[in-house]
């Protein structure tokens, strides 16, 4: 982890025995197909994109709907690793369960997961929520083909999320006898039912969110995901180092302690003495000691 295989950000608790976790992000889509006549007639199917994101910023997927999901981790393997992805059985309890894929050696980006719900119910996932298990393979030789697959697969996302499955965030507001569609949609529900100003404010907030999601260079770029987990890493060994030398440092004044009294009982010190007294002044001066000895080393790690 941090060296052949980077994913980041990287939470401790994601990390499983044998697999890593990967959670939903904000981009979360389902793809409804609408037949679009022309006004020379002719007929066409045009695929329409919709965010999948409530008012209330969880992901709902509807019975027999496939949502696809960008996971909020971003993955870089060597050429010499490849993966597999797994359905997290909490989810299938649910109904849900993703439709199986790989991970292809050298692959760079976050991971777009299709999750079906094959439930007679709805669905609800929260954003960070784990979706899927990614499983990893070592290869017994180094794969020379270079990987074709676009980061994030924006190949087959590639378009920008302004529609919402949400009936509150996706409403429009009338534009009355000016729009072109006035008189096919007037006295329906379709349309002219002016978004409260509440859900309207929701809505520009999770646009904003996407479009800083998908701005976000690690999600892409193989050297600016390197440097972050190389900086986690560096972090997360200045941490391990300081709890160990804590943990030293404690063990160190508790057996000298113990020494000292050990001394005392050993060669039956008096209280009157002046070896029991230079002790005593050792016992109370020692924490100071190795507590200024623990910070040095501290600063000098941190450094």
């Amino acid at each position: 982890m941090g060296k052949k295989i980077c994913i980041y950000p990287f939470e401790e608790k994601n990390l499983q025995n044998a697999s890593y976790d990967l959670t939903a992000s904000i981009i979360a889509y389902k793809i409804d197909r609408v037949t679009v006549t022309s006004d020379n007639g002719n007929v066409n199917e045009l695929e329409i994109k919709k965010s999948l994101i409530n008012e209330d910023k969880q992901i709902v997927i509807d019975s027999g709907v496939t949502a696809h999901i960008q996971s909020n981790e971003a993955i870089s393997i060597s050429k010499k690793i490849c993966g597999t992805y797994h359905a997290k059985v909490e989810l299938c309890m649910k109904g849900l369960s993703p439709i199986s894929t790989t991970l292809d050696p050298g692959y760079i980006g976050t991971s777009l997961i299709s999750l079906h719900n094959y439930s007679d119910s709805r669905i609800i996932l929260n954003i960070g929520e784990p979706i899927v298990s990614v499983m990893f393979y070592f290869l017994r030789n180094s794969c020379n083909i270079k990987d074709s697959h676009v980061p994030c697969r924006l190949d087959i996302e590639g378009i920008k999320i302004e529609q919402f499955d949400d009936p509150k965030l996706s409403k429009h507001a009338c534009k009355g006898e000016k729009c072109v569609n006035f008189t096919k949609c007037f006295s329906s529900n379709l349309c002219g039912n002016i978004i409260d100003s509440s859900s309207l404010k929701i809505k520009r907030e999770i646009l904003k969110e996407m479009k800083e999601w998908s701005q976000q260079g690690w999600r892409t770029n193989f050297v600016e995901l390197k440097r972050l987990v190389v900086e986690e890493r560096q972090k997360r060994d200045k941490e391990l180092k300081i709890k160990l030398l804590s943990i030293v440092i404690n063990c160190l004044l508790i057996g000298s302690l113990a020494a000292l009294i050990f001394f005392i009982w050993l060669h039956n010190i008096s209280g009157e003495t002046i070896q029991f007294k230079v002790i005593i002044t050792i016992i109370g001066i020692m924490p100071g000691i190795l507590k200024c000895i623990e910070g040095a080393i501290k600063n000098f790690i941190e450094k």
